[in-house]
């Protein structure tokens, strides 16, 4: 009972401080390191995912979404347009989705636009990154947090 209650009481901490997070237009730090494709910075991350909920950070999300798209690390990975080394990023967001699936990313996440991780790798060029979700989506198990992905999935405008 006593470890439900504590449970119950951590789940409310992480909604409060994500719904604080939103209103002052914090993303989570998981989401930025993804979005310019810090491996390093991903890594540290998530090895603090079980941290102390009380400590002054905000709590790593691995679904954690934006709110104007909808798009989680997963979906953002790479997306910073300064990033001039295709092949590095390339192979970077490929560990970086090795990495989040490890702590349960969900694959099928679809943002605002109708686009999943592998219709947004897929325009970026980022084959490796495709490869990857692909022979993840080929070797997993199943389970109500990592869903099959869609290679037949068309956005909001039909593409």
């Amino acid at each position: 009972m006593a470890i439900f209650g504590l449970s119950f009481i951590l789940a409310v901490l992480s909604i409060c401080l994500l719904s604080a997070s939103r209103q002052s237009e914090i993303s989570n730090p998981l989401f930025e390191a993804s979005f310019i494709a810090d491996v390093n910075r991903v890594a540290y991350l998530l090895s603090r995912i079980n941290s102390d909920v009380m400590t002054a950070e905000l709590p790593v999300l691995v679904d954690y979404a934006d709110e104007k798209y909808n798009r989680t690390a997963l979906l953002v990975c790479g997306l910073d347009p300064q990033h001039n080394n295709r092949s590095k990023l390339d192979r970077d967001c490929a560990s970086i989705a090795h990495m989040l699936f490890l702590h349960n990313a969900t694959m099928s996440w679809v943002d605002n636009s109708g686009w999943d991780a592998l219709s947004m790798g897929a325009t970026r060029g980022l084959v490796e990154y495709c490869r990857y979700l692909l022979t993840y989506h080929l070797n997993t198990n199943y389970t109500k947090n990592v869903l099959a992905i869609d290679i037949n999935r068309v956005d909001n405008k039909n593409r």
